[in-house]
């Protein structure tokens, strides 16, 4: 009798013990997917629109402007008798948009709001932050904190002007060439000025299938100036291998090349 219940209580130690693995199981699940819920992932992932990685796409939208994926991105589409409205979830995107006095056409991101009337420009997701780049026309910003205040109180961007947007904040930035930025796009290409090879390398991994890696201490201290081809990443770092001979591009496997100096 005695060995029977031993044999109970351990039983009953066992199933506790399972349980209270589970539970743990469960709470770390949630600690994890917590950010994942919170971004724009699983929303990108059932998009109107999205392309994967070295895809680009050009669709007409209802109202018969043009918008133009660059690889990687997704966007939310809507549209009705009172408002155009594109919702970038990720990437980036060329928009050539249709005259239509009676609706605005706006682009949203979790940054802020871009409204427009007839125009053309680029709009690229940053990890903290949303850039616009105007090639034709103007275009009226708010930050997502000011989206309550009047129209008249946004910036204004004008061709060859280009803004970073944060939610609390429109910073303006060194212009552009708005014909070079056309003809980027047009090639499938991105004209890098000065900037970190790490930002770059996080840039050209996703118009990539597969994992690009790199190793961010070792390539700290280097700058990027260069038009890279987005829809070839393969010769983007061989570019870049050019550029820097210290570099040592080393392929794991078909879908893992990893980034660092040469020893």
């Amino acid at each position: 009798a005695l060995r029977a219940g031993e044999a109970a209580a351990g039983r009953g130690t066992r199933r506790r013990r399972a349980l209270a693995t589970g539970v743990m199981g469960v709470l770390l699940a949630a600690l994890v997917a917590a950010p994942l819920w919170r971004s724009e992932w699983p929303q990108s992932l059932a998009a109107d629109l999205r392309t994967a990685p070295g895809e680009w796409c050009t669709q007409r939208l209802p109202d018969g402007s043009l918008l133009t994926l660059a690889g990687g991105s997704a966007v939310d589409l809507h549209f009705d008798r009172g408002r155009r409205q594109v919702r970038l979830l990720r990437g980036d995107m060329l928009v050539d948009v249709a005259p239509d006095a009676a609706r605005p056409f706006e682009v949203r991101t979790r940054d802020g709001e871009i409204r427009a009337l007839g125009t053309r420009f680029v709009v690229r997701r940053e990890a903290d932050a949303t850039r616009l780049a105007m090639i034709e026309s103007v275009t009226a910003v708010r930050p997502d904190q000011a989206l309550a205040r009047p129209l008249e109180e946004a910036v204004r961007v004008n061709a060859g002007e280009q803004v970073r947007i944060r939610p609390d904040a429109v910073q303006r930035l060194p212009g552009i060439e708005p014909a070079a930025l056309a003809r980027a796009w047009s090639r499938h290409e991105w004209a890098v000025v000065d900037m970190p090879l790490t930002q770059v390398l996080e840039e050209l991994g996703r118009h990539r299938a597969g994992r690009l890696g790199y190793d961010a201490s070792a390539l700290a201290a280097l700058r990027v100036s260069a038009v890279l081809p987005l829809d070839d990443t393969d010769r983007a770092l061989a570019l870049l291998q050019a550029s820097f001979p210290q570099l040592k591009v080393h392929r794991v496997t078909a879908w893992w090349v990893q980034v660092g100096t040469a020893d």
